[in-house]
């Protein structure tokens, strides 16, 4: 017997609720310190006449209340895009027989690889007529990727939301990449919600019954509270102190988390239970004795026994769905008679098509008629994740710098802050994305793609027709300096990979796509008014670094076209724009393009759509993947090695070649602390005094020394510096985790050779002495100078080269040495295999960080977690595989660099370094040959 809430009785059966159907342009460059003069322009807010608008589409697009932004982030394989089709089925744009099959999202090569390879946004509107919604709702959805190869992808999608939904597969847990991406949600304070997925495996596969279910499903919750909760501690020097308030923890009686199968489209959670319930009551009692959802939640999941909330879930949601699966995935004549039964008692009916499906093609009907996946997830998105008014409030610290405070920019923060439709225009673009030509408002495009931005409006109304000011966001932090202007051609809203629907307005809160402005943005960009100070919002932060190369070029042995050399370039460009990761560069040496990424498989898409945008008439020549090493010095004892004396063995003169100019360079490394936040981008100083008092305080600097920082990183630059705008063949970062610091005194004429130094100073970060790798860690100190008087004498031809000679010399001096990249692996397979597991990292130059048993069930899965070399990894997951015997799941993230302190490897590797540059007949350089004499 089951008790219903208001003291009525059921019938005796293990069903006691019912279900009913839902229905379902000029550019110019500036320093930062130029403004844009206001520019008079008519501007058009009329989408074009011979571009379809439909306007019915439209007619919630301008409350901000129904907006929710939401992505969808998971590991690998835990059932991200099947959910997303289920999402888009009830938004009625996909039927209900292809959802969690067709995996509209996925373009063909994701098909094809089976794997997510880039976000997908796509625009759905829920009406409450026909949904469990208590009012409209507008989602924009974002479909993330889940392997670690594409994880730039998530940080993109998240800078444009509000909100995430966390997808876990019940049975695996809390994989790597669940919490890399549970912790990117945190950093970029984006809220979040929980499915716990493939909860059909537990009862297929694992054979458990509803008790057993529920402490599996409390145990995964845990584990990712425990993330939540670990990563809110270990943020330093937090400015809110109550991040509870933006990240709440999960649990199925706080109603932010849901539990289901989107293969077969149902889900349940403690709202769409409290609805079946109330709904069979009222249908029983005829309405005379009926109960509101928001009882039957406050009778039965309301109290704080965690025993009572367990029976009850079980009793009322887990048991009938396990009784379901099993009736109607069974071939027996008396299982199918009592499934006819039972679906008959709860008010569902078959149609004669749906009643001669078998198997796992019955569960899915039934159980979609049972409990819809929609009607557990739409109100637990509407109610559990932020509108943009509430969420731009919650993320305005991550959204901008602290530099533009009220005092600079009132007008345009305050914008932000309210998400105010009329207030000043911001938006920001995380990336660029590919949409069919025609969509894109391109003339004779045919079927080609055209990029598009995606973008989400801050503050204002972004129309058709608009001029906006287009600042880049690989920029310095604390200024713009790529400033162009452009105009919209059309605004959008994007609908996956089959087009776009033209809009006539996107008002703050809302992500769409934006055309006509491809020329302008690199990789992201803040779009302003031009009557407007340029503004530049806070750029991203990415988990993963491009870290695997390959040397890309055009094959001239055989018969090319005539514009081959044009058209990679080309292709090129559109790579960095859609891609966040991808990093290009030119070797004018050997004359080839080398792009890097984030792994071999991310590279691997990388050049096979290169090949694609080039055409099959242009050959392409591409070289066996390349690792980047850095070049660095050792710190003592983990400390700065910065003294403040002057050390006289380690100073280098230098001349320049007129011999009218002197200069002494000293090299010392950084300590590990300041190099990791000069990495992550971590500073936010308000002025260069307290950025000395941090250095004074926390590294033990010299105050002189601190005072006179000429680059501290890519965060900060001297006043005096109006560097210039980056191309897109150059790395997003300039400087490195490295600083260059003004330690004369009394000398004249430094300030007129400043930006001298700078490049110097940006030449050796680029390309270091040992082996033309990038410096890492490194002060380089102008410790003395002579300076002729006269400008003629001390112009760039003449001081930069001799600058990079004495800053080379001071690094052989000081002992460079050779760093690898490494990758946090993370390895679970029986435990039988442990040892297997630990003598195939240690052959690969690896090291066991710590091993755990994984298995809540008190089974005999072990993880193992360790580091290894990229340089190693391209072989050490087929010997894991071949020494486990394919039971081993391997997941891994980017971890740092490591030194090599072995001195024959070392010297090994910087020959093999300098062969692949061309450098094998060059003998090393030294000090006495760079040095010049007093």
């Amino acid at each position: 017997m089951v008790d219903v809430p208001d003291g009525s009785t059921e019938s005796s059966s293990a069903i006691s609720v019912q279900s009913t159907d839902s229905s379902p342009t000029s550019t110019s460059s500036c320093s930062s310190q130029e403004s844009i003069e206001p520019t008079t322009t008519t501007i058009d807010t009329t989408p074009p006449e011979n571009l379809p608008c439909e306007s019915e589409t439209f007619s919630s697009l301008s409350e901000t209340a129904v907006i929710r932004n939401m992505s969808i982030i998971a590991h690998v394989d835990h059932g991200k895009t099947t959910v997303s089709d289920c999402l888009i089925s009830a938004a009625g744009k996909l039927s209900e027989a292809k959802a969690g099959k067709a995996c509209v999202l996925d373009t063909g090569e994701e098909a094809e690889r089976g794997i997510t390879i880039s976000s997908t946004a796509i625009t759905l509107q829920f009406d409450p007529l026909k949904s469990r919604l208590s009012k409209a709702m507008t989602l924009n959805l974002i479909d993330s990727p889940g392997h670690v190869d594409f994880n730039s992808e998530v940080t993109a999608a998240l800078r444009i939301s509000d909100g995430a939904l966390v997808v876990v597969d019940v049975v695996e847990g809390v994989c790597v990449q669940t919490q890399t991406v549970l912790r990117q949600a945190i950093a970029e304070r984006v809220r979040v919600v929980l499915l716990l997925n493939k909860v059909d495996r537990l009862i297929f596969d694992m054979q458990l019954d509803e008790l057993a279910i529920y402490d599996r499903m409390t145990a995964v919750i845990h584990e990712v509270n425990n993330v939540i909760q670990e990563t809110l501690d270990s943020k330093r020097n937090t400015t809110d102190p109550d991040e509870t308030a933006v990240h709440p923890l999960l649990s199925i009686k706080a109603g932010n988390v849901c539990f289901g199968s989107g293969y077969f489209g149902w889900a349940a959670s403690i709202q769409s239970m409290s609805n079946l319930i109330a709904r069979r009551t009222a249908t029983k009692t005829s309405g005379s004795c009926a109960v509101s959802d928001v009882e039957v939640v406050s009778r039965l999941f309301g109290d704080d026994d965690a025993h009572r909330l367990r029976q009850n879930v079980c009793r009322f949601a887990l048991k009938p769905i396990c009784t379901l699966h099993h009736l109607a995935s069974s071939s027996h004549s008396d299982s199918q008679s009592e499934l006819k039964k039972l679906l008959s008692k709860v008010g569902i009916s078959l149609s004669d098509s749906e009643s001669n499906a078998h198997g796992r093609d019955l569960v899915r009907t039934v159980m979609r008629k049972f409990m819809p996946i929609a009607d557990a997830l739409l109100p637990m998105i509407q109610t559990h994740l932020p509108d943009p008014t509430l969420a731009q409030k919650l993320r305005l610290p991550v959204l901008c710098l602290r530099q533009h405070n009220q005092t600079d920019n009132p007008t345009i923060i305050r914008g932000i802050r309210e998400c105010d439709p009329s207030g000043p225009l911001v938006v920001f673009v995380s990336k660029m994305v590919m949409v069919p030509g025609s969509a894109a408002g391109q003339s004779n495009s045919g079927e080609s793609l055209q990029r598009v931005a995606l973008a989400r409006v801050l503050s204002g109304t972004l129309r058709p027709g608009m001029v906006v000011t287009v600042v880049s966001t690989t920029s310095t932090v604390t200024r713009a300096t790529s400033v162009s202007t452009a105009r919209v051609s059309r605004v959008l809203m994007l609908d996956g990979h089959r087009g776009v629907v033209s809009c006539p307005f996107a008002v703050a809160g809302s992500v769409c796509g934006v055309s006509g402005i491809d020329s302008q943005v690199v990789k992201s960009a803040t779009l302003t008014l031009p009557q407007h100070q340029p503004f530049t919002l806070a750029p991203m932060n990415f988990f993963v670094s491009p870290v695997v190369r390959v040397a890309v070029k055009v094959d001239t042995s055989r018969r090319n076209h005539p514009n081959a050399s044009a058209k990679l370039t080309s292709a090129l460009k559109v790579l960095v724009s859609v891609d966040p990761c991808v990093a290009w560069t030119y070797d004018e040496d050997h004359k080839e393009h080398v792009i890097a990424g984030s792994g071999e498989l991310h590279l691997d898409v990388c050049v096979n759509a290169l090949k694609r945008m080039c055409g099959p008439l242009v050959l392409l020549v591409v070289s066996p993947a390349r690792v980047s090493f850095r070049e660095g010095l050792v710190p003592e004892n983990g400390d700065c090695n910065c003294t403040n004396s002057i050390v006289d063995k380690l100073n280098c003169l230098v001349k320049t070649t007129n011999k009218h100019n002197r200069f002494w360079f000293r090299a010392s490394p950084l300590c590990t602390r300041l190099v990791n936040d000069l990495e992550s981008h971590s500073f936010s100083f308000d002025d260069d005094l307290s950025r000395a008092k941090y250095l004074t305080t926390e590294h033990n600097w010299h105050r002189d020394h601190a005072r006179k920082v000429i680059i501290f990183g890519d965060t900060a630059r001297s006043p005096g510096f109006a560097g210039s705008a980056q191309s897109p063949s150059e790395t997003q970062d300039e400087f490195g985790p490295n600083i260059l610091v003004d330690c004369s005194s009394g000398v004249q004429h430094v300030n007129e050779i400043k930006d001298h130094l700078i490049t110097a100073f940006k030449t050796l970060c680029q390309s270091g002495p040992l082996c033309g790798e990038r410096v890492r860690g490194v002060r380089i100190d102008l410790v003395d100078a002579q300076i002729h008087a006269e400008s003629a004498q001390r112009r760039p031809v003449q001081v930069v080269p001799a600058c990079v000679r004495g800053m080379k010399a001071s690094l052989i001096a000081s002992q460079v040495r050779l760093y690898e990249p490494l990758l946090s692996v993370e390895a679970e397979a029986p435990i039988a295999d442990m040892g297997s597991m630990f003598s195939t990292i240690s052959s690969h130059r690896g090291n066991v960080v710590v091993e755990e048993d994984l298995n809540a069930a008190g089974g005999d899965t072990v993880t193992v977690k360790g580091a290894v070399p990229v340089k190693e990894f391209s072989t050490f997951s087929s010997d894991l595989r071949a020494a486990t015997r394919g039971r081993a799941f391997l997941t891994c993230v980017f971890a740092g660099w490591r030194l090599v302190d072995d001195g024959d490897l070392s010297a090994r590797m910087i020959r093999e370094v300098r062969a692949s540059r061309g450098l094998e007949d060059v003998a090393l350089p030294t000090v006495d040959q760079l040095v010049d004499r007093l």
